[in-house]
C-alpha cells in the first residue's frame, strides 16, 4: 500500500538511499597483467577501479575543446537532447564543432561511437591488447557533456572499460546476482523504468532491500564494469568527457595470444571494431 512503502527507507528519494553503499568495489593504482586482469575481475564478474589509468593516453592530454574544434570540427556525431535520460529521445546528428559550441549553454549531451579519425587518439589499456579481448572489440563510445548527466538503471549486454578524461563521474553499481530484485520492465531496452531521483518503492520493492555500491571516479580513472551488473550513472563539473570501450564475453582466456611480453598503451585505431551502435549494444540488438 502506499502507507507502506512510504514507511520504506529510501522511498521518493534517490537510488541508492535505502541503505548505505557495500564498499566492496576495489580500486589499483598499478595496472595488472593481461592474465590477472582477466582471473581476477573478468572471470570472476567483480568491478574495479583503475586510478590515473587513462592519464598517459593521448586522448586525455590533448582533446580539448580547441583541439577537437580545429582538428576534427566537421566530423558528424549524434548528440541527445536532455541530460536525464529516459531513452524515448531522437539522437540527432551534428558537427563536433558545433556541440562544441553549443554544449555549455545548451541541454544537450554527446553520445557517439568514436569517429575512425579520433580513434589514434584512444589507447587501449595494455592489459587489453592481449589474451582475446583486443579480438573482440565491439564499439567505443564518447560521452561528452557539460557535467549534470543522470542515466537510467540498466545493465549491457556487454563487457566494459570506461575512462574518463575530464570531470567526475558516480556509477551506482547493482552486482548481477541481484537481478531478481531489480525490475527490468523494459527488457528491450534492458533498463529500470524507475525515477533514479525519486524511487517510488511501491511500485519497486526490490529496490528497497538491494545491495549496492557506488564508484566516485576522477579524471584519468578507468572503470572496468562486467557484463549484465546494473549501473545508474552521474557525471559533473564543467566539462565531462569519458570514452569507454566495449567487448564481446569471453571465458577463457587465450594464451596463445600472449607469448610475447605484453605491449604497452596501444592505438584503437590498430584494431577492428563491429561498430555497432550503442543503443544496438545497450539493448543486445
Amino acid at each position: 500500500t502506499p502507507a507502506a512503502a512510504a514507511e520504506v527507507a529510501g522511498h521518493l528519494k534517490p537510488l541508492g538511499s535505502h541503505r548505505p553503499p557495500e564498499g566492496k568495489v576495489q580500486q589499483i593504482d598499478v595496472l595488472p597483467s593481461a592474465r590477472a586482469f582477466f582471473d581476477d575481475y573478468v572471470a570472476k564478474s567483480q568491478p574495479v577501479v583503475f586510478r590515473g589509468a587513462a592519464k598517459s593516453t593521448r586522448a586525455y592530454n590533448v582533446w580539448s575543446d580547441a583541439f577537437l574544434s580545429s582538428e576534427y570540427g566537421n566530423l558528424q556525431v549524434d548528440v541527445e537532447e536532455g541530460k536525464k535520460e529516459n531513452r524515448s529521445k531522437r539522437m540527432e546528428p551534428m558537427r563536433l564543432e558545433s556541440f562544441i559550441d553549443r554544449y555549455t549553454k545548451e541541454d544537450i549531451y554527446m553520445v557517439a561511437s568514436v569517429p575512425k579519425q579520433l580513434r589514434n587518439d584512444v589507447e587501449l589499456l595494455p592489459f587489453l591488447s592481449c589474451g582475446g579481448i583486443a579480438e573482440r572489440l565491439v564499439d567505443a563510445v564518447m560521452w561528452f557533456s557539460s557535467g549534470g548527466t543522470n542515466s537510467v538503471l540498466h545493465f549491457d549486454y556487454v563487457d566494459n572499460i570506461n575512462c574518463l578524461y575530464d570531470g567526475t563521474k558516480d556509477f551506482l553499481l547493482i552486482d548481477r546476482t541481484y537481478s531478481d530484485l531489480v525490475d527490468i520492465d523494459h527488457p528491450d531496452g534492458s533498463y529500470c523504468g524507475v525515477d533514479v531521483d525519486r524511487v517510488d518503492m511501491q511500485k519497486y520493492p526490490g529496490l528497497g532491500r538491494v545491495p549496492w555500491d557506488v564508484v566516485h571516479m576522477q579524471p584519468g580513472d578507468c572503470l572496468y564494469l562486467p557484463l549484465r551488473w546494473f549501473h545508474q550513472v552521474k557525471s559533473s563539473g564543467s566539462r565531462n568527457l569519458a570514452v569507454n570501450i566495449w567487448w564481446s564475453p569471453m571465458t577463457k582466456f587465450d594464451d596463445e595470444d600472449c607469448e610475447s611480453d605484453e605491449e604497452g598503451y596501444t592505438s584503437l585505431a590498430n584494431y577492428n571494431l563491429l561498430d555497432m551502435t550503442p543503443w544496438a549494444i545497450l539493448t543486445g540488438g
